[in-house]
């Protein structure tokens, strides 16, 4: 018995790019759609959205994003608000390394929370 260790889609974001192009042409294929890309607005999306669901949310989440997509290209626009309205997790390191300076700590624990809510000031305030 081999046992494969994969970390879920939460831990693997640079995965989510290359899920989402699976999934759509299987989509396509499925539902006779033309659907060709991802705008990159909402590839940045989807890349922070935490997907407590791992692959399988992701699946189901863009399932529906192709079927309601005008045209052949994924906008921001398609995406459900449920992902557009998530918090989670802040994706990237999770500790900041021994000894850094409280100034440069600081400035990084800003940096991920405004990177967390798309950049909006006054939530991070």
């Amino acid at each position: 018995m081999v046992t494969i260790n994969l970390p879920p889609l939460p831990e693997r974001a640079e995965d989510i790019p290359l899920f989402i192009d699976v999934f759509i042409k299987e989509f396509n294929r499925i539902h006779h759609k033309n659907v060709q890309t991802v705008s990159s607005e909402a590839l940045a999306v989807l890349s922070r959205y935490y997907c407590p669901g791992n692959v399988r949310e992701l699946k189901n989440s863009l399932e529906s994003m192709v079927i309601t997509a005008q045209g052949q290209e994924i906008k921001k626009s398609d995406i459900p608000d449920y992902i557009l309205e998530a918090r989670g997790p802040i994706r990237g390191p999770k500790l900041l390394p021994a000894g850094i300076p409280l100034e440069e700590a600081e400035k990084e624990l800003i940096k991920n929370t405004l990177a967390a809510i798309q950049g909006n000031r006054t939530e991070a305030a």
